[in-house]
């Protein structure tokens, strides 16, 4: 085999190992209250965002095993396209096993592995919002900063019932059409 398969093979093993780590890493791990109620992705969805972030090197390593190359730098840009593939499932696979949200009575906590830690009181929250394009319930809190919370979470219906028990309807306006019927949008 060239030295150009065994560059890819190796590309594709750095990458697979690197987003496993990355993603026990980051992983969050909080230590919810007992009448905390944490929204997080279901196991269909973590499992797509497994085979996203691997699928790529996978299909790089059987690429250079398995299929003859016409020349030997083909394979770097049949490797440089699944690697950018294989990046894009990684970021992927970040956000589904590093976002959690949890709620009680009192607050709405929110952890994501792309920005701090952000925790709020309901009566802090100055507006509710949906963005039809992502499918997200948007809380938006002090200095601007915002909880996204996907319609694929979890429980998201129990936010959604929190949110009609402790965000006043002038707040919540531009969620309307999302709180009064979710099923709607899925």
């Amino acid at each position: 085999m060239e030295t150009a398969r065994w560059v890819v093979i190796a590309a594709a093993i750095v990458l697979s190992v690197g987003w496993i780590g990355v993603a026990i890493v980051k992983r969050p791990r909080p230590t919810p209250a007992p009448d905390d109620i944490v929204l997080r992705y279901g196991f269909t969805i973590r499992f797509l965002g497994v085979l996203s972030a691997l699928g790529a090197p996978l299909c790089m390593i059987l690429l250079m095993v398995l299929a003859p190359l016409p020349r030997p730098r083909d394979a770097y840009w049949a490797g440089g396209i699944l690697f950018c593939l294989g990046c894009l499932g990684g970021i992927l696979l970040l956000e589904i096993a590093g976002v959690r949200l949890t709620f009680n009575a009192q607050r709405v906590l929110s952890i994501s592995p792309w920005r701090q830690q952000l925790e709020w009181r309901w009566e802090e929250i100055e507006q509710v919002s949906f963005s039809r394009l992502n499918r997200w319930l948007v809380l938006k809190g002090p200095g601007g900063k915002k909880v996204r919370a996907s319609i694929y979470l979890l429980r998201i219906r129990d936010l959604v019932q929190a949110v009609k028990q402790h965000i006043p309807d002038k707040k919540r306006e531009q969620a309307k059409s999302y709180l009064d019927n979710p099923t709607k949008h899925w």
